[in-house]
């Protein structure tokens, strides 16, 4: 079960970039990935935390994940369409690249690897099959995002709400966005967001997440003012009284 939390605060998914973004905190995630059939856990918990689309997450091969450097090599993405089945071609930018890894989504990954071969998806359906995008938000995503909102409400009982809610209106995509919001919240520069999202320029990501960015400029002088002292202590402007005091 998800920690509660006391009147949550995050002014990151309040700023509202105009085309719907939504950006979870860390105890909606966690609440998200508890209700979500087991088997896809680790799925919402890489999702969050590397940004990746979600047809690049169900191409994953064993392969793909440097355990030791703690990364996943993005070079394929999945697209299923009626007719052909499923068609895997570069990722939407048209180039490769490499994401970096949490310690908790590299330990995910690594049980998610455990006696695979490295042609073996990293994740796939209670059947072994590839998952499809749209049974998965139709099936178990949704009702995850439900099942979030139950035991919120269950738990007030008629009093006020303390465990994690989550929008209704929530889609998988939106945990790409999370990823984006938690990036820039550790300090992440536009550039770093732009690599580990895949953007074809630092402009899109820049266009995309304005709102993040403005944000994050209030925090540059304290971090600074923390890495100076961090270092040395330095006295304040003393007040010249003059000769006379």
């Amino acid at each position: 079960m998800a920690a509660a939390q006391n009147g949550r605060v995050n002014t990151f998914c309040s700023l509202g970039l105009g085309s719907g973004e939504d950006f979870e905190d860390a105890n909606e995630v966690d609440a998200l990935a508890d209700a979500v059939e087991a088997i896809y856990r680790a799925l919402i918990w890489v999702l969050a935390t590397t940004g990746l689309r979600m047809g690049e997450v169900v191409e994953l091969r064993v392969r793909d994940l440097d355990v030791k450097r703690r990364r996943l090599r993005i070079e394929r993405s999945v697209t299923f369409i009626r007719g052909l089945g499923a068609v895997v071609g570069p990722p939407k930018s048209g180039k490769a690249r490499t994401v970096p890894l949490t310690i908790l989504a590299l330990a995910f990954l690594v049980s998610q690897a455990e006696g695979k071969a490295p042609d073996d998806l990293l994740f796939t359906t209670g059947r072994g099959k590839q998952i499809r995008t749209n049974n998965f938000k139709a099936r178990y995503f949704d009702a995850a995002v439900r099942r979030v909102n139950e035991i919120a409400v269950e738990d007030a009982a008629g009093g006020p709400v303390t465990l994690p809610t989550i929008s209704a209106d929530l889609w998988v995509h939106d945990l790409r966005h999370t990823a984006a919001s938690w990036a820039v919240q550790s300090g992440a520069s536009v550039k770093s967001v732009q690599r580990m999202l895949g953007h074809a320029t630092a402009a899109i990501t820049l266009d995309t997440y304005t709102g993040l960015f403005d944000q994050d400029l209030d925090h540059v002088a304290e971090r600074m003012e923390d890495l100076i002292l961090a270092s040395v202590k330095v006295e304040g402007p003393q007040k010249d009284h003059g000769p006379d005091g």
